[in-house]
């Protein structure tokens, strides 16, 4: 059985295999990679749901993003796992965020507020990363100077963080038992961090059943 197939993304992670068609090959991979922007994606992503073979998208955008949604059902039916590449949990800043709500010192009732959202994909995003740190969404409640401004809180503190969408530029305040100070959060490639997640959490053989830390639909 193959392992992992690109379908016009080029080799996107260590072991892939090129292919370009519409059809998925007899011998089905346990993986397909699809540019969600070819003119067969969403033929091909249909395929991988019935052959029960798990999916990564990449180039999702505004565009074809409510066509990938459409396959959510699909997908979970035939437990098929279909992930969205480009998620904001690989931005350092979201990850900071993460990392530190992840230990309880914010409290157990937590609330997120944005700054203003703009297009379907990344409300998308958003509502993913609420749903990732357990937070109540607030949006456009805030302001920022960077892309995406986030102000996650509980009763115990808050984190606030604005950060660019590329992971190169952020700012990262904290303030725990009253108690502010500023972090510095490092820049990273996202797509880098998520592609290496992905290829860590594949299981060895057999089929793949669920994407772990991955968005999917």
């Amino acid at each position: 059985m193959a392992s992992i197939i690109s379908y016009g993304c080029g080799r996107i992670m260590p072991g892939a295999i090129e292919c370009v068609g519409h059809a998925l090959p007899e011998d089905k991979p346990r993986l397909v990679f699809i540019d969600a922007n070819m003119p067969a994606a969403f033929d091909l992503l249909n395929a991988a749901i019935r052959k029960r073979v798990a999916a990564a998208l990449r180039g999702i955008d505004d565009s074809n993003i409510q066509k990938a949604l459409a396959f959510s059902p699909a997908s979970h039916r035939n437990q098929s796992p279909v992930a969205l590449l480009g998620s904001w949990r690989y931005i350092p800043a979201v990850a900071a965020l993460k990392e530190i709500s992840s230990a309880c010192c914010l409290g157990t009732n937590l609330s997120m507020k944005t700054s203003t959202i703009v297009g379907d994909f990344n409300a998308f995003r958003l509502h993913d990363i609420a749903k990732w740190l357990g937070a109540e969404l607030e949006v456009g409640a805030i302001q920022g100077k960077l892309d995406i401004a986030l102000e996650l809180a509980g009763e115990n503190g808050w984190l606030k963080t604005d950060f660019s969408l590329d992971g190169q530029k952020a700012t990262f305040q904290a303030c725990l038992a009253g108690h502010a100070k500023e972090r510095i959060i490092p820049p990273a490639n996202p797509a880098v961090s998520e592609l290496a997640v992905l290829g860590m959490s594949l299981p060895p053989d057999g089929r793949i059943k669920t994407l772990p830390m991955m968005m999917t639909i």
